[in-house]
């Protein structure tokens, strides 16, 4: 959907609550729309209550769609209209207060989340955590450094062992890889061939166990 913010105010309401009423225009359909954002989300309206001091009047007619900012829709057609209204909120607020945000990925720009590695993202998601910002960079979690730390002695004592097991020679190696195996849990067992590929799989999956030991 095109769209393009024609101003911006970041407002105190009143009461002590700041808000970022958005002026957009949408050239497909052909008229104004108010966007307002906090904390919390943001809404598209076709009446600008908040700068006009129309709260006591408020017509939920007035509103086309809201976000929240913890579950947003991301299919809504104005997704990106209100995520980037959210974010000139967000940017102003840090820098009025000193505070960060805690959002989930979704709610970042891409030139944002390209900052970061893919394994950071994986490790937030493990964590079940949010993606903290100053308005301006990702911070980094502070348990993020031990976690790659100790995933990588981890994956390295396995695959030292597996090594150790070949003793080193060519023809060993290759009767290794030849060789099927069978994979134990619980109840359960299954054989797979053991090649390049399969030894990758098994290192991830075993990553994968690790990680579920952090939750």
């Amino acid at each position: 959907m095109r769209y393009a913010i024609i101003n911006n105010e970041y407002m105190n309401t009143g009461g002590g609550c700041m808000v970022g009423v958005s002026e957009v225009w949408l050239p497909d359909e052909k008229r104004m729309v108010y966007v307002n954002a906090n904390e919390d989300g943001a809404s598209v309206n076709v009446v600008d209550f908040i700068s006009n001091d129309l709260d006591d009047t408020y017509d939920e007619s007035w509103t086309i769609t809201d976000l929240n900012i913890d579950a947003p829709d991301v299919h809504d057609k104005y997704f990106k209209l209100m995520r980037e209204c959210v974010w000139i909120y967000i940017k102003a607020d840090c820098k009025r207060y000193g505070h960060t945000y805690r959002l989930p990925e979704c709610m970042f720009p891409t030139e944002m989340i390209v900052t970061v590695s893919e394994a950071y993202l994986e490790f937030i998601s493990i964590m079940e955590e949010k993606i903290e910002t100053d308005g301006n960079i990702i911070l980094m979690h502070p348990d993020y450094n031990e976690y790659i730390g100790q995933l990588h002695d981890f994956n390295s004592g396995l695959q030292a062992a597996m090594e150790t097991a070949l003793d080193g020679t060519a023809e060993q190696t290759a009767s290794f890889y030849d060789t099927p195996f069978e994979i134990t849990f619980g109840d359960n067992k299954v054989t797979i061939n053991n090649d390049a590929d399969s030894y990758s799989a098994i290192l991830s999956l075993v990553q994968q166990l690790y990680n579920e030991q952090l939750l």
